[in-house]
């Protein structure tokens, strides 16, 4: 698949195990801690496909510096340099930014349209923008991207190895750094979760 990320929209998306695990593992670390909302990154490639519109390919998610609470989930801009770090400590630094994620702690799968629709539409220039929403307590994700220039659906993801990742000559990382790590204050005013350096 030829690398371009000016084609429309996607047509479905990959995501890695190890993304998916991160993302779990974050979410369900911050709501036992402070019974809230949490969000980051997504981070990846988008590949045209030979009948049009492009896949996007997550291959690494980092924690947000989010403001949280047990119904919404902002993702400060500090994020985006954290991130990069995050993306710079692994070796990732091929990667860009496909979107963003947050979890909907025992609530489903949708993106709320007060809160999550606006937020997405906010970063909607970009045609292959993603908005994934996790809610690992009923084993379940989803992601939510542009399907017009005016609408969003919900759009067919698909788990992807390591082994795929290789094939697609995408890198790997080396760690899943943010595992095992709580959430900590943020001075902008935020919470911050994992160690993504100085601010």
């Amino acid at each position: 698949m030829e690398n371009k990320l000016d084609l429309p929209y996607p047509i479905c998306v990959f995501i890695s195990e190890a993304a998916l695990a991160t993302i779990k593992h974050s979410t369900i670390e911050v709501y036992s801690r402070q019974g809230t909302e949490w969000g980051g990154l997504l981070w990846g490639e988008c590949f045209a496909h030979p009948a049009g519109g492009v896949v996007p390919v997550v291959v690494f998610a980092t924690n947000g510096i989010c403001r949280a609470t047990p119904a919404s989930c902002d993702i400060l801009p500090a994020s985006w340099d954290a991130g990069e770090r995050e993306l710079n400590a692994q070796g990732l630094t091929e990667l860009r930014c496909l979107g963003d994620y947050h979890s909907h702690p025992k609530m489903g799968v949708f993106l709320s349209e007060h809160r999550d629709v606006p937020s997405f539409w906010s970063c909607g220039h970009i045609p292959h923008w993603l908005s994934m929403v996790v809610d690992p307590w009923h084993n379940d994700y989803g992601v939510f991207t542009k399907n017009s220039p005016h609408t969003l659906h919900r759009i067919q993801t698909f788990l992807i190895s390591q082994r795929i990742l290789q094939a697609l000559r995408l890198p790997e990382p080396v760690t899943a750094s943010l595992l095992n790590q709580g959430p900590q204050p943020s001075p902008t005013g935020g919470t911050r979760y994992g160690q993504h350096g100085s601010e």
